[in-house]
């Protein structure tokens, strides 16, 4: 019988003091940890409480990636317990005002913070610093692993599509991950990356750019597109090819729009902005992608949406068609019409038909909608 492909261990040092003393070396957001609740206060007082009066809390779970990097360990699992913990060492924040020190009724430290703490009562301060935590390292030459090890730890919270397509596409989801670090995501972007937003968007790029042409972005098919990317060495290579490519397209769009741009907070006009800056780079028509057109037809869609035709130069119908397609963002029609009405809106008539016939298979013009 094989060994396991990993081995688990118990971290024979992990009081709280020493886990705190080595935080530098650990790594809270690994690719495949995902942006979990922002704990209330509550959670985090409860916490504490439950430390300092006894109680077990769960177990956590550190990859150990070896001493060559800057950081030791890798959370799989515990992070948000583990940002608590050292919150409170650091006086972020109280004990509750109803705190109760079992078999020390007596002792009055609620609301207090650790330095006050440790003035107060010092005992008490040293037998939460040497509270020992269940802490398990594991140990795995294949990140693979490491990303099924955190999948199944969060079995109990559902994973996202996206976070499933994240933490089971092996080399796949890692190149993947890495388009979703590029400038434009941190940057740009203004919706947070919560349940691997960033990483779903990055996949639609990473699939638009390998199929070459315009295509439906529903789970279906980018679970698969990562599925064969991880399991065949020709899909991986196109994969790869299709991300060095995107990343000169995201380039010229993180030059074009402002940080924490108002005009990216929609998920689903991001792979049509992506098609729109592709199809003028293909025959040199970016320079003609303004922000201040883009924020012009922005204020158009407003409009549409408020019912305001008056005697505004543009097609109502059209774009109010535009806006009515983000309730189906990932069909190849809604994509193809989004991008045919921005061509129509942003670029001049000598650009409009080649830049189309370079936006993929579409054989309309947004003026089609007119009819």
């Amino acid at each position: 019988m094989k060994a396991a492909p990993f081995e688990v261990t118990q971290m024979p040092q992990s009081s709280v003091l020493y886990l705190y003393s080595i935080r530098d070396k650990i790594d809270l957001d690994p690719a495949y940890q995902r942006e979990g609740e922002i704990w209330s206060l509550f959670k985090k007082q409860l916490l504490i409480d439950s430390l300092l009066n006894g109680f077990d809390i769960p177990k956590i779970y550190f990859h150990d990636t070896g001493p060559a990097g800057s950081k030791r360990y890798a959370v799989i699992d515990g992070k948000q317990r583990l940002q608590a913990i050292w919150g409170f060492l650091d006086d972020d924040f109280p004990l509750s005002d109803d705190f109760i020190l079992y078999g020390n009724s007596d002792v009055s430290i609620a609301g207090l913070k650790y330095s006050e703490i440790s003035k107060k009562l010092p005992s008490l301060k040293i037998r939460l610093d040497a509270t020992s935590l269940s802490v398990f390292r594991v140990e795995a030459a294949d990140l693979e692993f490491i990303e099924e090890m955190f999948s199944r730890l969060n079995e109990a919270v559902p994973l996202s599509s996206a976070e499933k397509r994240r933490t089971g596409g092996g080399a796949a989801s890692r190149m993947i991950s890495e388009l979703a670090s590029h400038e434009f995501f941190i940057r740009s972007i203004s919706f947070r990356d919560h349940r691997a937003r960033y990483f779903d968007v990055a996949s639609k790029i990473a699939y638009l750019e390998a199929v070459g042409a315009v295509a439906d972005t529903k789970r279906e098919f980018l679970d698969g597109f990562v599925r064969r990317a991880k399991n065949e060495e020709k899909a991986r290579a196109q994969l790869e090819d299709a991300i060095d490519r995107a990343r000169v397209v995201l380039d010229t769009m993180t030059s074009v729009f402002e940080a924490s741009d108002p005009l990216l907070k929609q998920v689903g006009l991001i792979p049509v902005y992506y098609w729109l800056f592709r199809a003028c780079l293909e025959i040199g028509a970016e320079g003609e992608l303004t922000r201040r057109k883009f924020q012009a037809f922005e204020e158009k869609r407003h409009s549409a949406k408020q019912g305001w035709a008056g005697e505004l130069d543009f097609d109502m119908s059209a774009i109010s068609q535009f806006n009515r397609l983000s309730q189906t963002p990932n069909d190849t029609y809604a994509i193809e019409f989004r991008v045919a009405v921005l061509v129509d809106q942003v670029l001049p008539l000598k650009w409009k038909e080649e830049v189309l016939k370079n936006a993929g298979r579409m054989a309309f013009m947004a003026s089609d909608f007119r009819q």
